[in-house]
């Protein structure tokens, strides 16, 4: 008998403050305890911060997971995540310790007060969408209907 793997869901996981891939090394630790199984990591990347300039640079990665955890319950978990690796409260897209954004659930669409998925900025970041390629290339955006590689060939 087969046992249910869960749904592959994509976090798109960044740090910029203290030490960067400790940070993210612990939150990997975290959701891979309390979240469900990791089976993909892509390379960490040094990218630019995104929506707020002045500050230091970003480390990010995707983490591919399999999970049984519905949507907003992953949220609350990530989240309390986050706050286990040092993370303070700061305004949006400012500089972070630990920051985990799920950016795909399956292929399900989630509209909510508290989550929004697919991620709402996703096709919008080149860094994003670069990694999300690595991670899975042949994954399809579910409202876009396009691949990673063909939504970058889309970005201004």
């Amino acid at each position: 008998m087969q046992q249910d793997t869960g749904i592959k869901s994509f976090l798109l996981v960044g740090s910029n403050l203290g030490n960067p891939h400790a940070q993210i090394d612990h939150g990997y630790d975290l959701v891979n305890q309390d979240c469900g199984r990791i089976i993909h990591r892509t390379p960490c990347q040094k990218t630019e911060p995104w929506g707020y300039h002045d500050q230091p640079v970003f480390y990010n990665e995707i983490w591919t997971i399999e999970t049984v955890v519905e949507p907003l319950e992953l949220l609350r978990k990530l989240k309390n995540i986050e706050v286990k690796c040092g993370r303070k409260p700061r305004s949006k897209w400012y500089a972070r310790e630990l920051d985990i954004d799920i950016l795909f659930y399956g292929q399900e669409v989630v509209q909510h007060t508290n989550l929004t998925i697919p991620h709402p900025w996703h096709h919008k970041r080149l860094f994003s969408l670069k990694l999300m390629r690595e991670a899975a290339p042949n994954f399809s955006h579910p409202i876009f209907e396009k691949t990673s590689e063909i939504l970058i060939e889309s970005l201004p």
